[in-house]
């Protein structure tokens, strides 16, 4: 993110329900054509701090500010409609009774009548339904009404727009595509835009940065990159992605772990005392197959999903890794199968949480 000042600026913000804190201590920034994601389980808090954002729920503590100006405080809450800002909600919230010119022309009664015109034309290009102007919602399948939804929200300019959970009610195939074409989208125009999904892959489809949340709290905001391959905690490691932790020892030089599978360099460093007890992450894409290899497993289960396998193996020990495979490595229940390492980034933590 550059130097500039933020387009949108939480700091240390808390919200409550009654005596309930929803919301803890949440601090980030956007600027301008971020791309980026709250990421985490239901009932995290993550759509509250959204709405919190939009103006539709009032802070506890802390501030928000849109373009420097404070929006929220414990003391006061500017109006959703003075901020400025675009919002999509899972229902696609278009007016049935309307064409869908009409709908994305909603917030452009600003604009004279050929001004609107070649707006709405633009929007609806952009989201590829240029031919849909005259049609009614009803009309249009779940992830054109979406686009639709989209079309309307970008057409006053906002500089920021929210999505809480946009996608939900469409197939998996449709969510990630449309998940795609609408980050284009978003980035042709300039617009910055906040996600809040429970999907990873819809979140990596989306987003340059991610907050992963938990009962409340943020607990790492980093690129989709460095919370696959550098998770600050076991937690977040086991939330991200695809992984099993097996049981490591510190060696005597602390830069080094040793394990069943062997002894590796850490990529975390330092912190580590020589003969501490550590998690050990193993990602599937450390495993490949390999017939005649020192490293031996019991394939304890297994899913066929079309180029690739997924596999769970069990190690001598009783420890079990993930791994995935080309599915022409198509390997039976319970047979012993030879694999290598190929690891890049080898995180571990203190042993102090059972995952």
């Amino acid at each position: 993110m550059s130097n500039q000042q933020p387009l949108l600026q939480l700091d240390k913000v808390e919200c409550r329900y009654g005596d309930q804190v929803i919301v803890k201590d949440v601090s980030f920034t956007l600027n301008q054509g971020d791309s980026a994601c709250l990421l985490g389980a239901s009932g995290c808090g993550k759509t509250t701090l959204l709405r919190a954002i939009a103006g539709l729920e009032p802070i506890f503590d802390g501030s928000i500010r849109i373009h420097g100006e404070e929006c929220s405080n414990a003391n006061f809450l500017m109006p959703p409609e003075k901020r400025g800002l675009g919002l999509v909600f899972q229902d696609h919230a278009l007016f049935p009774h309307l064409t869908i010119f009409d709908n994305v022309a909603f917030g452009l009664r600003h604009l004279k009548k050929h001004e609107k015109a070649k707006r709405v034309k633009e929007c609806l290009e952009l989201v590829g339904l240029a031919d849909m102007a005259e049609r009614y919602p009803h009309q249009l399948s779940g992830g054109q009404q979406q686009r639709i939804a989209l079309a309307r929200t970008i057409a006053p300019k906002p500089k920021l727009i929210l999505l809480d959970e946009p996608f939900s009610s469409l197939d998996t195939h449709l969510r990630r595509s449309l998940a795609r074409e609408l980050k284009e989208v978003l980035a042709d125009q300039n617009i910055a835009h906040l996600l809040v999904t429970h999907d990873q892959q819809e979140a990596f489809a989306m987003s340059d940065y991610i907050g992963v949340m938990h009962e409340g709290s943020l607990l790492q905001w980093d690129s989709p990159y460095n919370l696959y391959h550098k998770p600050q905690d076991a937690q977040i490691a086991s939330f991200i992605g695809e992984g099993y932790f097996i049981a490591g020892k510190i060696c005597e030089n602390t830069d080094t772990v040793e394990t069943v599978l062997g002894t590796f360099d850490i990529a975390n460093g330092s912190g580590f005392a020589a003969e501490q007890d550590v998690l050990v992450l193993m990602r599937p894409d450390d495993l490949k197959p390999k017939a005649n290899s020192k490293h031996h497993a019991k394939v304890s289960h297994k899913v066929f999903k079309g180029a690739i396998i997924e596999y769970e193996l069990e190690l001598p020990n009783k420890e079990r890794l993930k791994a995935i495979f080309p599915s022409h490595y198509d390997y039976e229940l319970s047979q012993d199968i030879g694999f290598d390492l190929d690891i890049k980034h080898l995180i571990v933590y203190p042993n102090l949480i059972s995952v």
